[in-house]
């Protein structure tokens, strides 16, 4: 199947080319439009009547760190509702380069909850993606609440250089399903075998395009 891929939208909104679906094979690197099907499928099929969840692409949230006028931030957020959300999940990218919309090389989760009023950053390289994520949370709690916490929960360290894009999508998987609590002690207790078995889910949802056919999670 995988090599007889070309092309597929889903939702309307995200389209997985082949080359989007090779960042899947072991040893890659996730492209951003792997974690944005990831996103949206989970909100329009897993959790599509959970509509107090947000779910942000990696490319508006890279684009939120990029500016620093609240306007802006808000304008860009304005048709997400994100002050009516109870969880926000934000992909976070060290891309800092403006022109560069496919550069950075390490992807983490920025997760907001609105019971506890705070940000929580799960990043499997040891907080790598610190500074961005902090830079993040400041622009969108303007937006939100300016009383909202920051925090970095203790996570296991990914084992290579490239597994960061599906910890992230694993993260979301968990938190969407489990909340913070359970979900925290979820994570804590990944290991490498479920990050690989995440990589291999993804393949098969965007191969066998499940929506049409059974609702399945990650």
């Amino acid at each position: 199947k995988m090599e007889k891929f070309e092309r597929k939208t889903f939702f309307g909104e995200v389209t997985i080319y082949k080359e989007h679906l090779n960042t899947l094979k072991p040893g890659r690197y996730l492209d951003d439009n792997i974690i944005t099907f990831v996103c949206f499928y989970l909100r329009d099929v897993v959790h599509q009547k959970q509509t107090n969840i947000c779910y942000l692409a990696p490319c508006i949230s890279w684009m939120i760190t990029l500016v620093n006028d609240k306007e802006e931030v808000r304008e860009m957020l304005s048709h997400h509702e994100i002050d009516k959300k109870d969880y926000i999940f934000l992909p976070v990218n060290n891309n800092s380069n403006p022109m560069g919309a496919n550069g950075g090389n390490h992807w983490s989760l920025l997760y907001y909850t609105k019971k506890e009023n705070t940000f929580y950053h799960y990043d499997s390289a040891n907080n790598l993606n610190g500074e961005c994520a902090k830079k993040l949370y400041k622009q969108v709690k303007a937006i939100i609440n300016e009383k909202a916490q920051y925090k970095v929960p203790k996570v296991n360290a990914q084992t290579n250089g490239y597994d960061c894009g599906i910890y992230l999508c694993k993260y979301i998987a968990i938190l969407s399903k489990e909340g913070e609590e359970k979900g925290k002690k979820s994570i804590e207790q990944l290991k490498p075998k479920d990050i690989e078995g995440m990589r291999k889910a993804i393949q098969t949802r965007i191969l066998e395009n499940e929506k049409e056919t059974t609702i399945t999670s990650f």
